[in-house]
C-alpha cells in the first residue's frame, strides 16, 4: 500500500510549474485578447438576511478602440440608453480622450496605458507565481472541458501591496487551469486582510470563455460580507459579452518587464 501511494504521489502534476505556466498561457493569451472588442456591464447588489436582493446602480459599457487603445464608452445606466445630455458629455469626453492620444508621444502613452492596465488587471497570475506557495488538489471536469484545480496562498514573508496593481500579493484561493492551454478557467480568491477598500475575508470569482481560440473574461463577481442589521452581503457583479476581433494591424498591448 505504501508503494502505491507513492508511486500515485509522484503522478501528480507539480504544483508550482503550474502556476508558472498559468502565468505564462495568460501572458502569451493578452496579446491575442487585445484585439477584441466587448461590452460590459457592473452592478452592485445588496444580498438581506432574509435572502432578499436588492438591485442597486448599473452601469454599461462598450469597449471600443480609439487610436489604437482601448477606450470604455459609457451607453447606458440602470438598463436604460443614456439620456441625450449624457450621451452629449460622453461623446465630448470621448473626443477628448482621442485628441490627447494623437498628441501624446507613444512612448509616453505605452507607459500610461501600462500604469493603468496594471491597476485595471489587479488579479495576477505572475503576481502568484513569484509569491506564493502551491498545491495540486485534483483533476475536475469543467463545462469548457478537463481542467486542473491548484491551491495557492502567500508565502510566509510576502510583503503587503503598495499599489492595487499588487493586489494578488493579498489573496488565496484556488484556480481551475484548462489541461491543455494551462491559461485559468476559473478562479475562487478570498483577501487575506483589509485592503484597497475591501475588508478581510472578501471574496472575489473569475471565469473565462474561450472565444475563437483565445481565453477572455466573463464574469468578475466581488462578494463583501457587510453585516448590517439588514444587510448581510454586498455584491458587485462585472459581465462582459458580445466579444468581436477587431480588424487593426496594431494596437497598444499591455506589456510588464518584470
Amino acid at each position: 500500500m505504501a508503494v502505491t501511494g507513492l508511486a500515485a504521489s509522484a503522478a501528480e502534476p507539480d504544483a508550482a510549474r503550474l502556476l508558472r505556466e498559468a502565468a505564462d498561457a495568460v501572458s502569451k493569451n493578452r496579446r491575442e485578447a487585445a484585439f477584441f472588442v466587448f461590452q460590459e456591464r457592473i452592478q452592485v447588489r445588496e444580498i438581506q438576511w432574509d435572502g432578499e436582493v436588492k438591485e442597486g446602480g448599473e452601469t454599461g459599457y462598450e469597449v471600443i478602440f480609439v487610436e489604437g487603445e482601448s477606450y470604455h464608452r459609457r451607453t447606458s445606466l440602470n438598463g436604460k440608453p443614456l439620456d441625450a445630455k449624457a450621451a452629449a458629455e460622453e461623446e465630448k469626453r470621448m473626443q477628448a480622450v482621442a485628441d490627447f492620444r494623437r498628441k501624446t508621444p507613444l512612448d509616453e502613452r505605452r507607459r500610461r496605458f501600462a500604469a493603468a492596465e496594471r491597476t485595471r488587471l489587479r488579479f495576477d497570475v505572475k503576481t502568484l507565481a513569484e509569491n506564493h506557495q502551491a498545491r495540486f488538489d485534483r483533476e475536475d471536469q469543467c463545462p469548457e472541458g478537463p481542467c486542473l484545480v491548484i491551491s495557492v496562498w502567500p508565502r510566509s514573508g510576502t510583503r503587503r501591496p503598495r499599489h492595487p496593481s499588487e493586489w494578488s500579493l493579498s489573496l488565496r484561493g484556488h484556480l481551475w487551469l484548462d489541461r491543455e492551454t494551462k491559461h485559468p478557467v476559473r478562479a475562487e480568491m478570498e483577501q487575506g486582510y483589509d485592503y484597497h477598500s475591501q475588508p478581510k475575508g472578501s471574496k472575489t470569482r473569475f471565469k473565462w470563455e474561450p472565444v475563437d481560440g483565445v481565453w477572455l473574461i466573463e464574469s468578475i463577481v466581488s462578494r463583501i460580507e457587510v453585516g448590517t442589521r439588514r444587510v448581510a452581503v454586498q455584491e458587485t457583479v462585472q459581465a462582459y459579452s458580445n466579444y468581436q476581433r477587431f480588424q487593426a494591424e496594431s494596437v497598444l498591448v499591455f506589456h510588464d518587464p518584470r
